[in-house]
């Protein structure tokens, strides 16, 4: 029984390992690389951004691509070019490309930010042959995995207040609806990214769905755990009730995610 309830979860991991698989073997994954590194489709892109700098104040994201240039050291030389010099950059966020409103990089900066006070990474994309590509896509899960359960730690520390999450990243819970929402942004973007996507959902479900909550099957796996300890069974009246009460709580708290995606909406 445990086998089975586990296969549940496991599906889940199954279907982002076969989508990164897809996506390592067409397209290629996503590799941070040197200036002279020359692979498919190189960006640079925001690493890390500091507050309340010349790029923070003008709306720019870590993540975000700089567009027009494909090497770090050639977007530093326009940037030193310009210090105290209104300058405009084109940007690309998801499938959207917008100018920034006029930046002024500090001719005088603190010490390890920079003129603007970004940190640039270059990435590229690093195709894989097929018989390595089932490789490329179980070690992509295994960082993806690593990076949710990451974040929500972050999160609940927040929450509890043990950690402040930095200004220049944004955690935002989606339900449903927002979830279809995104699904058709990404799938703009282009089928890669859509698949990503799809890989970043599974995964984030595998884990919820291994919650030890009653109503999921982590939930279920406990009862089970219970019974092989105690060597019998829970009373059937018991669960029962244990899980609805889950469950409701579960179902309201969807609903609530929601109605408020709905609102974000319109």
């Amino acid at each position: 029984r445990a086998l089975i309830i586990a296969a549940g979860v496991i599906s889940f991991w199954l279907v982002a390992i076969i989508s990164l698989t897809i996506i390592a073997g067409v397209w290629g994954m996503p590799v941070l690389v040197e200036d002279d590194q020359d692979l498919i489709n190189p960006k640079i892109q925001i690493g890390r951004i500091n507050i309340d700098s010349p790029a923070y104040q003008a709306g720019i994201k870590v993540g975000d691509t700089i567009i027009g240039f494909e090497k770090i050291a050639q977007f530093q030389e326009f940037v030193e070019q310009n210090k105290g010099q209104e300058i405009v950059l084109s940007i690309e966020r998801r499938n959207q490309v917008f100018q920034t409103e006029p930046i002024v990089p500090r001719v005088s900066p603190p010490e390890g930010q920079g003129a603007l006070g970004v940190g640039l990474i270059r990435v590229a994309l690093q195709p894989y042959p097929w018989h390595k590509a089932p490789l490329q896509g179980v070690l992509a899960t295994g960082r993806l995995t690593q990076g949710i359960v990451g974040g929500w730690a972050m999160g609940i520390n927040h929450i509890l207040g043990f950690e402040k999450i930095p200004e220049d990243i944004e955690m935002e819970v989606v339900g449903p609806v927002g979830i279809v929402s995104l699904l058709g942004q990404y799938l703009e973007t282009g089928l890669n990214d859509f698949l990503y996507f799809i890989a970043l959902i599974t995964v984030a479900l595998a884990l919820i769905n291994s919650f030890p909550i009653p109503a999921l099957d982590g939930g279920k796996l406990l009862f089970l755990l219970i019974e092989k300890i105690k060597g019998k069974p829970i009373n059937p009246k018991i669960e029962q009730k244990i899980t609805a009460g889950f469950f409701v709580v579960l179902i309201s708290l969807m609903l609530f995610i929601t109605i408020r995606d709905i609102i974000n909406l319109f």
